[in-house]
């Protein structure tokens, strides 16, 4: 290994990981890219995951508060590389990755480089069709899907400091992070032979809590002057449409009226900003008079 190869800091924040921690620092341990530093912040899990890391005696553990986004930052501030990569706890990464991202970053002198994703959960892998080349680095392209929101990237170390995750935020963070960073007029390329691995669980969208969705929501759209209809409309699919489709699906079995208002929510912040409204209420509506319908024919045994 040449002394002059950039250290990379790959970053890790865990809280009760036990399941698939070993996986993810696996991953990160197997890397053909060898001048890397590996951090782990835990958020104060109850179960053994601080025990699993602990048997990797070349890991750097730190501890914070509960919270992603406390824990993020935490890791860049204790960091030392020259790039930087988040991989979450629950994911793992082609032994490939950081040579090719470094690589391509290099030879083209980007910001910022994205490997492919792969979404996975028990029972199947399926690759996401994503944009590959070299962009700006900017908020258009970023909701234009060009740019993943995901944290999970490359990140040249110059290009991101100053800039931190919002702790308010309980979801969406990564995305509001890339929106701050695009102000900086950066270059980006996707890398589209090495792959980021998404572990998303079939009952993923029950985690999620209702609460902290306006303050998500109000962040989202500080960028309003900026983005036209057509744009909003990409947010929507990019970041909701795939949990309104599940949530429509098992709502009327579940009978929770409470998933009920928080898509409602979402929905009517984005009725209030496109002039797509329609498109926006019409859905969630159906679904509660299906789900009223439901209950009246329950009550009166129609």
């Amino acid at each position: 290994m040449s002394i002059n190869e950039p250290l990379v800091s790959i970053l890790i924040p865990t809280f009760n990981s036990s399941k698939t921690i070993k996986r993810c620092i696996d991953s990160v341990t197997n890397q053909t890219y060898k001048n890397i530093e590996i951090i782990i912040c835990d958020g104060g899990s109850k179960d053994i995951t601080l025990d699993i890391i602990k048997n990797y005696d070349f890991i750097t553990i730190i501890n914070c508060k509960k919270g992603v986004s406390r824990q993020r930052n935490e890791l860049l501030s204790n960091s030392k590389g020259d790039f930087v990569f988040f991989v979450d706890s629950d994911d793992y990464i082609d032994s490939d990755l950081i040579e090719k991202l470094l690589k391509a970053t290099k030879l083209n002198d980007c910001d910022v480089a994205s490997p492919s994703f792969k979404i996975f959960d028990e029972n199947k892998i399926k690759p996401i069709n994503s944009f590959n080349g070299i962009c700006n680095f900017s908020q258009k392209n970023i909701f234009q899907s060009l740019i993943m929101p995901s944290p999970c990237k490359l990140y040249r170390r110059t290009f991101i400091i100053g800039t931190k995750f919002d702790n308010k935020l309980k979801y969406g963070e990564d995305l509001i992070f890339n929106l701050h960073l695009s102000t900086k007029n950066g270059k980006y390329i996707s890398v589209f032979d090495t792959f980021y691995n998404y572990y998303h669980p079939t009952n993923d969208i029950f985690k999620y809590k209702t609460s902290g969705t306006t303050v998500f929501l109000k962040k989202l759209f500080k960028y309003r002057k900026n983005i036209n209809d057509n744009e909003i409309f990409n947010i929507y699919f990019l970041f909701f449409k795939s949990k309104f489709d599940v949530y429509l699906k098992v709502l009327l079995q579940k009978h929770s009226f409470i998933h009920l208002l928080f898509l409602l929510k979402i929905r009517i912040f984005f009725a209030m900003h496109s002039k797509k409204s329609g498109f926006y209420l019409f859905p969630i509506l159906t679904t509660i008079f299906k789900k009223l319908k439901f209950k009246i024919e329950n009550i009166f045994d129609i």
